[in-house]
């Protein structure tokens, strides 16, 4: 679960890129398409999800075990959320360069704030093993 985190599905040429909304994340959360790229998006979790564009340009909703299809809008950043679980939320990058790309297939790339996150979370779980009471069993 940690590694939806921190990679970005990236699709060059007229590729299609899919994704997942599970409970309660967007896997991966970040997304790079080219221009006129289809996104298809499959609610894998337990619970209704939805992939909703702030700005508007684009929004679905699938139950549990459906998918969603969808063009992608204008070039830009385009952030979403799912409308039911505001936590849940996510980009998807419409990127020019990428159409010049020959078609290739899908690949996830580490996003730059990967080593960051793991060296934060490496020191926080060294600080809570030092606090942490030891305890001791006897054997009876």
């Amino acid at each position: 679960m940690l590694a939806s985190f921190l990679a970005t599905l990236v699709v060059a040429g007229g590729a299609a890129a899919d994704f997942e909304a599970r409970d309660f994340e967007f896997a991966p959360a970040e997304v790079r398409v080219a221009p006129g790229a289809t996104v298809r998006w499959t609610n894998t979790g337990q619970t209704v999800h939805s992939v909703t564009a702030f700005d508007g340009l684009f929004q679905s909703e699938a139950q549990p075990g459906g998918s969603a299809t969808f063009s992608v809008p204008a070039d830009g950043v385009h952030p979403f959320v799912c409308a039911y679980h505001d936590w849940m939320k996510g980009n998807l990058t419409v990127d020019p360069a990428l159409s010049r790309s020959s078609p290739a297939p899908a690949h996830r790339t580490a996003a730059p704030e990967a080593g960051l996150f793991l060296a934060t979370a490496a020191v926080a779980l060294a600080r809570h093993r030092r606090r942490a009471p030891r305890s001791s069993v006897t054997a009876v």
